[in-house]
């Protein structure tokens, strides 16, 4: 037995090592019989495995065996093979094709080998076959998705137009409306259109490649909105290389068509608004070489030369290495940069703004020569102003302002300090009035800065002496030792001023009286201490003169009076009491009323007429302002309704009206209820109103002024900060303060009205003046430029009916016919 199956299973042996694929031999209890070399070499199983009748089952997982054996067990009981992928995991990532079949042994073999039966399986490496239908497959998804995922319409056609296949984004440009053949084109696109559609087809078919530009105008290809339509048709070959199919792409260029016509209007009108704009415009490339320079550019240079493609520092003017150097920095940096720049040559100067621009920069400059001129003068005026207005103009010592910020800032350091205390000295001349009206303004003024020489040389560093009034002086002692410091220096100030002055030979004599105020005890403001030293001051003079006195609680009679005006004008008020008067202001020239001021007037039962200086600043004290500035606007523009149409009203606001935020309607509602024409009304302001809350009075000026009122700058040159208000509103009118008029014709006086008159012209606002009251004075601001003035030379205030009565004498014509004369004529029967 033994020769027979050796050679039984050598045969199998033999025909199994043919094979280049792992084969094996099994039994019917699937035990390995044999193995070939393959086993080894594909699947390293050990050789030794043959034999022994093993299994490999510690080398294929359970789940493996357990298939095998079924399908070997399969094949055994049925006689069918097995012809399948399975996955053998210890033998790599992919499937092998298993072969397994069932040997028909004869009986006589089946004797040698003592088996029945016999299995051959042989195991076929497929993976690399898989991976490339795998990738085929994926391929074949990709491209599916692509077709269909694609924003752009796909159309395969035949080679006659007919639609073989569309993808979604066609079926949605043409919207239930596709073009199915060539015919389909004559109803959506123009007759020359379709013979260009034919045309392509034909050359595509003959293996070209074509495009299309559809829509201009848009084409509506289904039922949604016209579009425009780029176009690309080519071949699909067949495999002899012929074309049999066309592949049509569409894009919808519809919003993109309109970003370029936008672009191009946009561009169309930048470079028109270039062309007109008053700024030159160079734009350079990265070598600094001029690729585009606007007309004005063309002629603020003033080279006769063409310009373009020539370097930007050759025909740019100033400074040439310092303009280099800026440019290059912004193409280094890529940070626009503004600077300004003078030609030499010229003396002109540029204002030059340098921005990164693509691959190059964009220059933008403007001739700011009369611009730099007008602000320097500016400038100068405003600091002779500033100056002007912060000194006494006659002393050189500092004027009632200047001297109002030392004592604040005074008191806020002895707040500070321990046992701080400040004082302030009030001095007035006694006797300089007599001296004045004896020898004349210039005599007194001469003794005015003597006798202020004495005053800044009585006082120590740091103490400040100003000059308040006509021959008022005070003086501020901003750290205080003792008591006694105040009074000691108040009996030298006395004394030094009681000197004799030889002024043209002549022998003066004058004296001083003194209050003194002292902080703490005698107030805790500037005003308050300016108050207690002005009753002190009275009660020196009332005391003999030529002596100081210090500010006791006795002497506080005068804020007692201030008290009852405070209530009789709150009874006045409720009472009807009040008068609104108007004063005239005046053309210089022609002698027309122009405008007449609304100032209200207190006739008291008992002490006849009140100023408004005394009853006013107690009205804006007690907030009364507010109600009687409502009733004097509602007033006066109900009388100004009726006046000619030329005469404008002007009415003073006070800054207690700006607070609330009601001052807009009020005025609208008086406007209203009266018919008077917005523009005829005035509103006068001061500079407080500006300095209180600023920002907030800028916007209730704006909303006056958007309701076609005028606003006038009343007061003006009173305050150092002046001429920073004009920059800050566009006020529609000046009015210089009278204390400068009433100082004329003196030099100083006359520069600050010379100043205002500049200025005013500079701004182009017009300028007025009030408090004329002589004929040199108006003689010498209409010499300054000034047309229009207010005063006493004209007119003083008057009721309405005497001003209606006023307009009307010997004229009563209407503005229709010519205007109203002025009523300088009536000056004496007004007065």
């Amino acid at each position: 037995m033994m020769p027979a199956t050796i050679g039984t299973m050598g045969l199998l042996q033999r025909f199994i090592n043919l094979s280049p694929n792992p084969t094996m031999v099994t039994d019917g209890s699937l035990r390995i019989l044999c193995m070939n070399d393959a086993v080894e070499t594909v699947l390293g199983l050990p050789r030794s495995l043959a034999g022994r009748h093993d299994h490999p089952q510690g080398i294929l997982s359970p789940e493996v065996v357990a298939r095998l054996a079924a399908i070997e067990a399969e094949v055994l009981a049925t006689g069918i093979p097995f012809d399948g992928h399975e996955y053998l995991g210890a033998f790599g990532p992919g499937p092998w094709r298993l072969c397994i079949r069932r040997l028909e042994l004869t009986a006589q073999e089946a004797a040698e080998i003592g088996l029945p039966a016999l299995i051959v399986a042989e195991m076929i490496d497929i993976s690399e076959i898989s991976e490339s239908a795998e990738r085929e497959r994926r391929g074949r998804a990709l491209m599916a998705s692509i077709f269909e995922s694609s924003a752009d319409a796909i159309r395969l056609l035949d080679l006659d137009g007919n639609l073989v296949l569309s993808n979604a984004a066609a079926d949605r440009i043409f919207d239930g409306r596709p073009i199915r053949n060539l015919d389909g084109w004559r109803d959506v696109v123009p007759p020359e259109k379709v013979q260009e559609i034919g045309d392509a087809f034909a050359r595509v078919a003959r293996g070209e490649t074509a495009r299309i530009i559809i829509g201009d105008p848009p084409v509506q290809f289904g039922w949604g909105p016209p579009r425009n339509m780029d176009i690309v048709m080519a071949p699909v070959r067949g495999p002899d290389g012929k074309p049999e199919r066309i592949l049509s792409i569409w894009r919808d260029v519809t919003e993109l068509r309109q970003a370029r016509l936008a672009a191009e209007d946009a561009a169309l009108r930048m470079t028109a608004v270039l062309e007109n704009t008053m700024d030159g415009v160079l734009v350079v490339d990265r070598d600094f070489n001029v690729t585009y320079l606007n007309g004005p550019a063309q002629r603020a240079l003033r080279d006769a030369q063409p310009m373009l493609g020539r370097n930007l520092w050759s025909v740019i003017p100033g400074n040439e290495e310092r303009f280099a150097h800026r440019c290059r920095e912004v193409m280094a940096t890529r940070r626009a940069v503004a600077f300004e720049d003078q030609d030499a040559a010229s003396n002109r100067w540029f204002q030059v703004q340098v921005a990164p621009l693509g691959d190059g920069l964009s220059v933008f400059f403007r001739d700011v020569t009369k611009t730099r001129l007008l602000e320097e003068n500016r400038r100068n005026s405003e600091k002779a102003l500033y100056r002007l207005a912060r000194l006494d103009g006659l002393t050189g010592l500092p004027n009632r302002r200047q001297f109002h910020e030392a004592l604040t800032e005074a008191l806020v350091r002895a707040r500070r300090e321990p046992d701080g205390r400040a004082a302030v000295l009030m001095v007035d001349l006694d006797n300089f009035k007599p001296v004045n009206d004896s020898y004349g303004h210039p005599v007194g003024d001469r003794l005015l800065q003597i006798l202020s020489g004495r005053l800044r040389a009585a006082v120590r560093a740091g103490e400040t002496v100003a000059r308040v009034g006509g021959d008022e002086f005070m003086i501020v002692l901003p750290r205080l030792g003792s008591v006694t410091e105040a009074s000691d220096l108040a009996e030298r100030i006395i004394a030094t001023l009681s000197e004799p002055c030889m002024i043209e030979g002549i022998e003066l004599v004058v004296g001083a009286s003194i209050g003194i105020a002292l902080s703490g005890s005698d107030g805790e403001t500037a005003d308050q201490l300016i108050k207690a030293a002005d009753i002190a001051l009275y009660a020196a003079k009332e005391g003999g003169r030529g002596i100081w006195r210090r500010f006791e609680q006795g002497m506080d009679d005068r804020l007692r009076e201030r008290h009852e005006i405070k209530m009789g004008l709150r009874r006045a008020f409720r009472a009807g009491e009040l008068e609104v008067h108007y004063q005239p202001l005046q053309d210089i020239g022609t002698g027309r009323v122009t405008s007449c001021e609304a100032l209200v007037r207190w006739p008291h039962p008992t002490r006849g007429m009140i100023p408004p200086s005394d009853f006013m600043p107690v009205a804006e004290e007690s907030g009364l302002i507010a109600r009687i500035g409502e009733w004097v606007l509602r007033t006066a523009c109900a009388e100004a309704a009726g006046w000619p149409d030329d005469i404008a009203l002007a009415v003073n606001l006070s800054v207690v009206q700006f607070r609330g935020g009601r001052l807009p309607a009020m005025v609208r509602a008086a406007l209203a209820d009266s018919g008077l024409d917005p523009g005829r009304l005035q509103l006068e302001i001061t500079e407080s109103v500006l300095l209180d809350a600023t920002g907030h009075n800028l916007e209730t000026l704006a909303a006056l002024r958007a309701l076609g009122v005028k606003i006038v700058m009343d007061d003006f040159g009173t305050g150092y900060s002046s001429l920073s208000y004009l920059r800050s509103f566009p006020f529609d009118k000046i009015k210089v303060d009278r204390s400068f008029i009433q100082d004329l014709p003196r030099e100083e006086a006359l520069a600050i009205i010379r100043a205002v008159a500049i200025i005013g012209r500079s701004l182009s606002i017009p300028t007025t003046v009030e408090g004329v009251e002589t004929e040199e004075q108006l003689r010498m601001v209409e010499q300054e430029g000034f047309t229009e003035a207010q005063g006493f030379i004209f007119s003083r205030p008057m009721t309405a009916q005497a001003l209606r009565d006023a307009l009307g004498v010997k004229a009563g014509v209407t503005a229709a016919d010519g205007g109203l004369p002025g009523v300088r004529t009536q000056a004496d029967a007004i007065r």
